[in-house]
């Protein structure tokens, strides 16, 4: 064989290893999480590439920003603008591109030797040599299966971060639309408590009252103007967090506002029947436990098979001898398995399947537990937020108008009249914290139906997430 001829046979052999070449899709993956989100939450999320929809996201939040936000409007901005998201949606960058590395076949190696001329011929001995690792063709469509598992479970865990964010941003919403009543309703107090103390400062310089009594309502009115200071200093706090779940900087992070209050308890409930079985088809979380079983399946019989056939590489040689002649012909290169058998990959392999299979197990019974205590705080919360409305809150008005009357007949004094103001205002503070913990106990009930378990991301609960975690979080 010619140098000419050799040269060609390299080239085909070449040809065919480069036909398996692919390119990486840019947003791989991402529709599909695209299509969850949007039947789960109904709303749209959007992968920041620099691409011309991008500047059509930016305007619809604008949009969003100059009106009075609602639950929904506040969430749909964190979908769109929050930059933990668009730093998590690159997961499937990664993953995806693990998709196509696993493709690929490894590249040849080429090897060569010279041995200069000696004393019996003029012409130096030349050897080429063109391999391939023929267990590369035989394990890729394994690897492809292994990658194409592992790029499913970033999906469901990139989805999964798309479910937390939003629920996280309700809950925090809802915490805000609360603190601000609830301040409102501390500027109430604060007023009576002003009222009855200058009330008391006039009856004691008559001499009508002890002193006592006069210290009793100054202490009342110091303690509601403290009061006072730390709703204020909750709502601040509570609309900082959302401001950065929200992604906003700038003029833009004190500008927007929060439309109306906390809703009043919604005539339908959510459907509560097989609550442990909507739970379990709609997780996220058994989808990634479970892709995670089939990864560490799949790697088990990869590692079995590559201690059977070991390192193998096969290819053609080619050497030219003394007289100039070429000689082409094939190699193989074998690694004998004399010392290393694989016995400790394989018991490695079996341990992670194993595994695997626990945590997926695990995960359903977390799961199923989730779901029944979201249940039962639903309905409690919904059991306390109506007694306050329908018995609490009228018996306190129906004591502030009895109160009124005997005041105005001079049977009782200023001071019960404004005492029983004060214990009505209080009594419309509990309802609101009441509803409060009815609509977080929705939307957390409404996360797990959705997908996510609150136990397993990192609870989005008022009672399990404070504001400094969120900050370390969205920061």
């Amino acid at each position: 064989m010619t140098e000419r001829s050799m040269l060609e046979l390299a080239m085909v052999v070449l040809g065919v290893l480069m036909a398996g070449c692919t390119s990486v899709p840019a947003k791989g993956g991402f529709d599909q999480v695209q299509q969850t989100t949007a039947q789960r939450l109904g709303q749209k999320i959007q992968w920041n590439q620099d691409s011309a929809n991008d500047k059509a996201v930016a305007e619809a939040v604008q949009a969003l920003l100059h009106r009075p936000l609602t639950a929904d409007d506040a969430v749909q901005i964190t979908l769109l603008n929050n930059r933990r998201l668009q730093a998590t949606y690159e997961d499937l960058g990664v993953a995806q591109a693990a998709l196509v590395q696993a493709g690929l076949l490894k590249n040849p190696r080429f090897s060569g030797s010279y041995l200069p001329p000696v004393s019996s011929g003029p012409v130096p001995m030349v050897g080429l040599a063109l391999t391939e690792n023929f267990l590369d063709l035989f394990f890729v469509g394994l690897r492809k299966n292994i990658a194409a598992s592992e790029f499913d479970a970033a999906k469901a865990r990139v989805t999964a971060a798309v479910l937390d964010k939003a629920g996280e941003t309700r809950m925090a919403f809802l915490e805000l639309q609360a603190a601000e009543q609830l301040l409102e309703m501390r500027r109430l107090v604060a007023d009576a408590a002003n009222a009855s103390y200058e009330a008391s400062k006039k009856l004691y310089d008559a001499g009508n009252i002890t002193k006592l009594a006069l210290a009793n309502e100054r202490a009342r009115f110091t303690q509601s103007t403290l009061d006072l200071a730390a709703a204020q200093t909750t709502v601040l706090a509570q609309r900082e967090r959302l401001t950065r779940l929200m992604g906003l900087w700038g003029p833009d992070a004190t500008a927007w506002r929060v439309a109306g209050r906390l809703p009043d308890l919604p005539k339908d409930e959510i459907v509560l029947q097989n609550i442990e079985r909507q739970a379990i088809t709609h997780s996220l979380d058994l989808a990634q436990a479970k892709a995670k079983v089939e990864v560490a399946c799949r790697r088990s019989g990869i590692t079995q098979w590559s201690t059977i056939l070991s390192d193998l590489e096969v290819g053609v040689m080619s050497t030219r001898e003394n007289d100039g002649n070429w000689h082409v012909g094939p190699s193989v290169s074998l690694q004998i398995p004399l010392f290393d058998q694989g016995q400790a990959r394989n018991a490695a392999a079996a341990a992670e399947l194993r595994r695997a299979l626990q945590e997926y197990v695990a995960e359903a019974i977390k799961l199923r537990s989730a779901a029944r205590a979201g249940r039962e705080r639903l309905v409690a919360a919904r059991e306390r937020a109506a007694y306050c409305h329908d018995v609490l809150l009228p018996a306190r008005d129906e004591v502030l108008r009895e109160s009124q009357l005997q005041y105005n007949a001079m049977q009782i004094g200023v001071f019960q009249l404004l005492l029983a103001k004060r214990e009505e205002i209080a009594a419309g503070s509990q309802y609101i914290e009441s509803l409060r913990d009815y609509w977080m106990a929705r939307a957390n009930l409404e996360l797990i139906l959705a997908g996510r378990n609150p136990l397993g991301a990192g609870d989005a609960s008022r009672n399990s997430m404070s504001a400094a975690d969120s900050d370390r979080k969205d920061h």
